[in-house]
C-alpha cells in the first residue's frame, strides 16, 4: 500500500510538471518578440522591404496576407486589426486593394508608411482614372520604396539609423543589379501575357512591347473572345515561342492560346505574394526578378 501511494504521488507530480511546461511554453513563444519593435506589413513587397531593412536589428516583421493568398480578395480579420493596432510600424502599398486601411483608426504612436508615396504613379490603363498599385514590379521603383522606408524608419528610430543605412546599401545593390540586367539583357518582344496585367511599371520602365488579356489587374478572369483571337493572331504572326501566365493563377487563357498556337507557357511572377514553400524558404524580391528575367530571355 505504501509503495502504491508513493507511485501515485510521483505520477501526480509528473502530471503537474507536464501541465506547467505546457502552460509556460506558449508564453515562451510569445515572449520571443517581447521588447522588439513590431512591424506589420500587408503584402509580400512591403514585408520584404521591412525584413531586409530590419536585418540585425531588434525588430520583428509580420505579413498580414497569408502566403499563396490573393491580394485583391484580402479582408482583415479582427485578429489582423488587433495586430495592426498594437504595431509600432504599419507598412502598406496604399492602392485600390487596400482601401480597407482608410477605415482604421491608428494608434497615434504608430508609424504608418504608405509606399505609393515613394514613386510616380501611372494609370492602370488609358481607359481608367485608377492608378496601378503594382509599383514593385519595376526594380527601379523598388529602390525608391526601399529608400523611402529607410528614411521614415530612421526618423522614427534614430538609434537604428546606421544599421538601416547598411541594410539599404546591401539589399539596394542586389536590386540595382536587376535594374541594370533588365535594361541590358535581350528580352522577348512583344510579351504576350495571357492573363491579368500587373506589369505597367515594369514594361514602361524598360520600354517593352506587350499584349495582354486584360488592360490591368482586372477582377474578371474571362477575357473576351475578340481579345483571345487577337492574342492568338499576335503569337502566330510574330512566331513567338512563348506566352505568359501569372503565378498563383489558373492559366486558363494561356492554355487556350497555347493549344491554338503551339507556344510554350512560361510563368511571370507578379510579386504581390508568394507560395508557402517560397515563404518558408525565405525567398526575397531578387528571386522574383531573377525568375522573370529568365522567363523573358529568348533562351533560358
Amino acid at each position: 500500500m505504501k509503495n502504491k501511494r508513493i507511485i501515485r504521488i510521483i505520477l501526480v507530480a509528473l502530471v503537474i510538471i507536464l501541465l506547467g511546461a505546457l502552460f509556460f511554453l506558449p508564453r515562451i513563444n510569445r515572449n520571443e518578440d517581447e521588447g522588439k519593435i513590431k512591424i506589420i506589413a500587408t503584402n509580400f513587397p512591403s514585408y520584404d522591404i521591412a525584413r531586409a531593412l530590419a536585418d540585425e536589428l531588434d525588430i520583428s516583421v509580420k505579413m498580414l496576407l497569408k502566403p499563396g493568398a490573393e491580394l485583391h480578395d484580402y479582408d482583415p480579420t479582427p485578429q489582423d486589426i488587433a495586430a495592426i493596432n498594437s504595431a509600432d510600424v504599419f507598412i502598406y502599398i496604399g492602392g485600390e486593394s487596400e482601401t480597407w486601411v482608410d477605415k482604421i483608426t491608428f494608434n497615434e504612436k504608430t508609424l504608418v508608411i504608405k509606399l505609393i508615396n515613394s514613386v510616380d504613379l501611372k494609370q492602370e490603363s488609358p481607359d481608367t482614372e485608377e492608378y496601378d498599385e503594382h509599383i514593385w514590379t519595376s526594380p527601379a521603383n523598388y529602390l525608391n520604396m526601399l529608400s523611402y522606408t529607410r528614411a521614415l524608419l530612421a526618423r522614427q528610430f534614430p538609434e537604428y539609423d546606421h544599421q538601416l543605412s547598411t541594410n539599404l546599401s546591401i539589399y539596394g545593390e542586389d536590386i540595382k543589379r536587376y535594374d541594370q540586367l533588365f535594361r541590358t539583357t535581350k528580352l522577348i518582344q512583344p510579351i504576350v501575357i495571357a492573363d491579368r496585367f500587373p506589369f505597367r511599371y515594369f514594361v514602361d520602365e524598360y520600354r517593352l512591347q506587350y499584349s495582354a488579356a486584360f488592360p490591368g489587374c482586372a477582377e474578371q478572369t474571362e477575357a473576351s473572345t475578340e481579345t483571345v483571337a487577337e492574342l492568338i493572331t499576335t503569337v502566330k504572326n510574330q512566331k513567338l515561342p512563348y506566352i505568359y501566365a501569372l503565378d498563383l493563377s489558373n492559366s486558363k487563357i494561356a492554355r487556350t492560346i497555347a493549344d491554338a498556337t503551339g507556344a510554350e507557357i512560361r510563368t511571370l511572377y507578379s510579386g504581390h505574394n508568394i507560395s508557402q514553400d517560397d515563404f518558408s524558404a525565405g525567398v526575397d524580391m531578387t528571386v522574383i526578378y531573377q525568375r522573370n528575367l529568365e522567363a523573358l530571355q529568348e533562351t533560358k
